[in-house]
């Protein structure tokens, strides 16, 4: 019996698929937004500063490039997310109550004699 309403469909992905939404598919375009969002005003504020040229050159390539890399690179999520859990960490002991500190390990090791149950 042949079935007619079982057709297989091919679909053919590009090779530029995963790439879509970048620019020069390397950045993403949030990415360069933020960049941008950064790099344009320190810009402006440099260069209107009663500095000579050189001085302004140096001071736009010390402020500019360091961040504008960690945005493109996505390190900036990183970041926020590293001060987030710090913020937020828990400590399950006590030290003024007399608990000392065990790592999960340690625990499971003391309780269970040696042997470690998942």
């Amino acid at each position: 019996m042949e079935n007619e309403g079982s057709k297989i469909k091919n679909y053919i992905i590009p090779h530029n698929y995963k790439n879509n939404g970048r620019l020069f598919n390397l950045f993403e375009k949030s990415k360069v937004t933020r960049s941008l969002i950064w790099a344009v005003p320190v810009t402006f504020a440099i260069f209107n500063l009663p500095i000579s040229l050189f001085a302004k050159f140096l001071a736009e390539t010390l402020a500019i490039i360091p961040p504008v890399l960690i945005f493109l690179t996505g390190f900036d999520d990183l970041i926020w997310d590293l001060i987030i859990f710090t913020k937020k960490r828990k400590f399950y002991y006590n030290v003024e109550r007399g608990d000392s500190f065990e790592s999960w390990y340690e625990k499971q090791k003391k309780n269970h004699k040696g042997r470690i149950q998942y």
